[in-house]
């Protein structure tokens, strides 16, 4: 008559002092995107979607920059992604800006997960490197060479209170091409429904050294 023997095996591993034993991941776990890799004209705004391949036991937060900045931003610059909906694909907003230059000119940008922290360690950038992963948008010259006013957001709607508190949201204004030196721009800022809501200036300047850092304008109630 056959049998079947169940053999445990325990393997001892002996460490000395200044020995470090890195975790070890199995699968898969770098983040997900809608795409590896696109083209956009200077002034245009492109969507991303990013998820998890599997389910985190804690939530993930996860910082996004680019190796040029001048060409590209991205909003919001960070996401957290809960648990429950780690498949769920969440948005970030890539904007190519405008040199206001007309020189046909392409150029390449990476976008890329500068952190990922959770209490989970397969979604830490610091114990686990190969997280992120970068994707490459190609930037294409714009013939319009027309300065253009951006306002960015870290939400697609904003909320304010009613109570003047700081609760209320805010937005960035800037300006994607380079002012003269000694000239100043001013843009003016109204509300269409002052009773409900308004800005925290009626007023924002730029001028050649805040142009591209640009104004955090308050929405209040």
């Amino acid at each position: 008559m056959k049998k079947t023997i169940l053999i445990l095996l325990f393997i001892s591993i002996g460490c000395t002092n200044g020995l470090k034993l890195n975790p070890l991941f199995l699968g898969d776990v770098s983040l997900k995107y809608s795409a590896q890799s696109f083209e956009l004209t200077e002034g245009e705004t492109r969507t991303l979607s990013v998820s998890l391949p599997v389910k985190p036991t804690a939530p993930v937060v996860i910082t996004f920059s680019t190796d040029n900045s001048a060409k590209l931003i991205v909003s919001p610059s960070s996401l957290e992604i809960d648990p429950e909906q780690f498949d769920v694909e969440q948005t970030i907003k890539l904007t190519a800006l405008n040199d206001c230059q007309v020189d046909g000119k392409t150029t390449s940008v990476s976008i890329s997960a500068s952190s990922v922290q959770s209490d989970d360690s397969r979604f830490n950038s610091s114990t686990n490197p190969g997280l992120a992963r970068s994707i490459t948008a190609t930037v294409k010259d714009s013939p319009d060479s027309s300065p253009s006013l951006l306002f960015i957001s870290e939400k697609d709607s904003l909320e304010t209170s009613e109570d003047f508190s700081n609760n209320s949201d805010y937005f960035l204004a800037r300006i994607d091409c380079a002012i003269s030196q000694g000239k100043e721009v001013k843009v003016e800022l109204a509300s269409l429904a002052t009773t409900e809501g308004k800005t925290s200036v009626s007023a924002i300047y730029f001028d050649s050294k805040n142009y591209a850092s640009g104004n955090i304008v308050k929405v209040i109630g």
